[in-house]
């Protein structure tokens, strides 16, 4: 059983290898960084593809840059990595050393990979400002179909964005042997769950049903149901909707809740954000926001007319949020954070910001009163209208 699993992996893994060799293939020029955790499927990319094209790989102390993330803009400039894959969260804390250290002209990143995270849009916009000449691919997949089976280059998201206003940057297409299907109750659609089948799949786990066997054309076919949902635009692109559960449904409307992450990242005082859902008779809706450097800060809080308090500020970035959501999709509650508790692979670690405390301004931001359906409302001003 270990024996099968670990070659049907390294297939998936080989497929991958080549794949990205074959579309933007190191050289002898190349410099790579070993910095994601070894628990996280991105790093046998990182070590392989530097192993099997003999490609300079610079590995830092994990202990030291995870103490101090911005450190890693200090090994790019000073032994000119070429190549990095990361996740979008650690990019939004390393982005401003960034653009403080890499003067104009001196960028020695050629690709930048992103993974493991919703791309924003806005966080998009930010690396492209800094980093202009630097190709930057968003990839998508889980450690079910070796790390990665669709890719997108941002090279072509101005042409979409003028098509079709975006939050989140699209997943793209399958890569090289790997198929990608959308299901729903009915089968196969334009929007649904992501079903996963090729080169890149595995065997599966013992007794779990995500991997599954399917019957056509008197073919039987390995597919993996990732719990992941997308929808495909007309010219092919899979657009990232979001987890089976970070999908809730408030009052009747069904939403992904880094649809609003991505939405609170685009205020201009917002340097990261994150957002949990637990459905009960009261649901417990939260935004965790962490607020721009201080330099920054002092600067925009002009802004804010009579804003003498972190608390003023968040309920000024609920009242922004509201401009920009449905109702349904508005956080019950904001706290300001120094920082977002990060995991290992550096992605927002969820289990640990309800355990938190918020510092400086404790006291939650919440509505002033309970949340009503917008329904009931639309219902209430129709009836105020016939029997007034």
């Amino acid at each position: 059983m270990r024996t099968c699993f670990f070659w049907y992996h390294a297939l998936g893994l080989l497929n991958r290898f080549l794949w990205m060799q074959r579309r933007n293939p190191l050289c002898s020029d190349d410099v790579l960084l070993f910095k994601t955790s070894i628990s996280f499927v991105d790093h046998l990319q990182e070590f392989l593809s530097a192993v099997l094209t003999c490609t300079k790989l610079v590995i830092p102390p994990p202990s030291e840059w995870r103490a101090n993330p911005a450190s890693l803009t200090n090994l790019i400039k000073v032994y000119c990595i070429s190549r990095m894959t990361l996740v979008p969260s650690l990019m939004e804390i390393i982005l401003p050393a960034l653009a403080k250290n890499l003067p104009v002209g001196c960028n020695p990143l050629k690709v930048i990979i992103f993974s493991g995270e919703l791309l924003a849009i806005s966080l998009w916009k930010k690396v492209y400002e800094v980093l202009p000449e630097t190709t930057i691919l968003n990839l998508y997949g889980t450690t079910e179909v070796s790390g990665d089976c669709t890719f997108f280059d941002c090279k072509n998201l101005p042409t979409i964005l003028g098509q079709e206003e975006l939050n989140s940057v699209p997943i793209g297409f399958p890569i090289s042997n790997c198929e990608v299907s959308l299901v729903t109750e009915n089968g196969i659609g334009d929007e649904g769950e992501i079903f996963v089948s090729g080169a890149c799949l595995f065997t599966g786990y013992l007794a779990d049903p995500t991997i599954s066997n399917c019957t056509e054309d008197s073919e039987t076919l390995l597919y993996y149901n990732t719990g992941d949902f997308a929808r495909r635009r007309k010219t092919g692109e899979f657009i990232f909707l979001g987890r089976k559960d970070r999908t809730v449904k408030v009052y009747g409307q069904r939403f992904s809740l880094e649809e609003v992450e991505s939405t609170l990242r685009e205020h201009p005082d917002v340097g990261g954000a994150a957002v949990t859902y637990e459905g009960n008779k009261s649901p417990d809706f939260k935004a965790y926001l962490v607020l721009k450097s201080s330099a920054e800060f002092q600067e925009s809080i002009q802004h804010y007319r009579g804003a003498n308090s972190y608390k003023d500020i968040m309920a000024s970035i609920r009242s922004w949020l509201i401009m920009k959501l449905p109702p349904a999709m508005v956080p019950r509650h904001f706290f300001y954070m120094k920082s977002l508790p990060l995991t290992s692979s550096g992605k927002i670690d969820y289990a640990k910001l309800s355990s938190l405390e918020c510092v400086l301004e404790p006291s939650e931001i919440g509505s002033e009163r309970s949340p009503v359906d917008p329904n009931l409302q639309v219902i209430k001003k129709v009836c105020s209208t016939l029997f007034s």
